[in-house]
């Protein structure tokens, strides 16, 4: 069984059946995954995660994140062999890990964007990354500048039609915005 990837939720989970035990792995992004883990798997086996773990976690992620690398969280638990996989089966999770991966630009996006410039066209970066590793990918490619600003999806739906009037000029990264 399967839930697929959804720009909201922000998560995959796939039930499999691993010697005889029904197990949910999930997949996504580490700030929704995180929330919904109350244990850690360690090399000493599996103990409830900790405030000191979360910050580690978090860090790391950071630390991925500011090189321009997409990063992945991964997480399980075990359910009842006739559970049937629905949403509200994405919680009380053991944490595994993260992945990172190099996703460059394309060697033309840089490019791209200073012949924009020279146009009088300034681009901007509209995407469902983490809001340091859209910052981090749009000052590879010429976006993101010196005293330009990034928000996420939630930052811009905080904010007054007025407030986005004022900041809209330096906003060059849209991060984790859905569609």
């Amino acid at each position: 069984e399967e839930i697929p990837f959804d720009s909201d939720r922000k998560l995959m989970t796939s039930k499999y059946d691993l010697d005889g035990v029904s197990t949910l792995f999930t997949k996504g992004a580490l700030d929704v995954l995180l929330d919904r883990t109350v244990s850690i798997r360690t090399y000493e086996g599996v103990r409830p995660i900790t405030e000191e773990d979360k910050a580690a976690i978090l860090g790391q992620n950071l630390a991925f994140s500011q090189r321009g690398l997409r990063v992945l969280s991964f997480a399980y638990r075990e359910v009842s062999a006739d559970n049937v996989l629905g949403l509200e089966d994405e919680k009380d999770y053991v944490f595994l890990g993260l992945i990172s991966m190099m996703d460059p630009p394309r060697e033309e996006s840089k490019e791209a964007v200073a012949d924009a410039k020279r146009a009088g066209i300034r681009p901007v970066m509209i995407t469902g990354d983490h809001k340091i590793t859209a910052t981090a990918i749009a000052e590879q490619i010429g976006i993101f500048e010196e005293g330009d600003m990034a928000v996420t999806g939630v930052e811009l739906d905080a904010m007054s039609d007025e407030e986005l009037n004022e900041k809209i000029e330096k906003i060059s990264v849209y991060a984790r915005v859905s569609p």
